[in-house]
């Protein structure tokens, strides 16, 4: 019984998610861009459990590692940056009480952080 009882706790353990994602007020990372000519955006999500969806679908899982990374990023940005062009890249980070918009011109280079956070996102696809 006791080892039945080990493996359950093992199972569990195994398949809970980040220590960092279980204390950060963040939800979900939502980016993409798009505009121009056709005014279509795409839309991908990265929620607090690793799921990457891409328009609704499901793509792949976050290893914990590459999940602490993004959410480590994404907690140092504090405020709003909305300077929007005709075509355009967006992030929103969605936190418990509020959610953070970032969205720049494509020809434009955001700040050093939100870049950063821009091709991280963009290097798990």
């Amino acid at each position: 019984m006791k080892k039945f009882l080990l493996l359950i706790v093992c199972v569990l353990t195994a398949c809970s998610t980040c220590k960092i994602t279980k204390q950060s007020p963040i939800q979900e990372i939502q980016f993409g861009g798009g505009g121009g000519a056709t005014s279509m955006y795409s839309k991908h999500i990265v929620n607090s459990n690793g799921e990457v969806f891409k328009n609704g679908n499901k793509l792949k899982k976050l290893t914990c590692q590459e999940l602490s990374e993004i959410f480590d990023l994404a907690e140092q940005i504090d405020s709003p940056s909305v300077n929007p062009g005709n075509a355009s890249i967006y992030i929103a980070i969605v936190r418990r009480d509020t959610t953070i918009s970032l969205i720049w011109d494509w020809h434009q280079h955001p700040d050093s952080l939100t870049n950063e956070l821009y091709i991280k996102l963009n290097s798990i696809l």
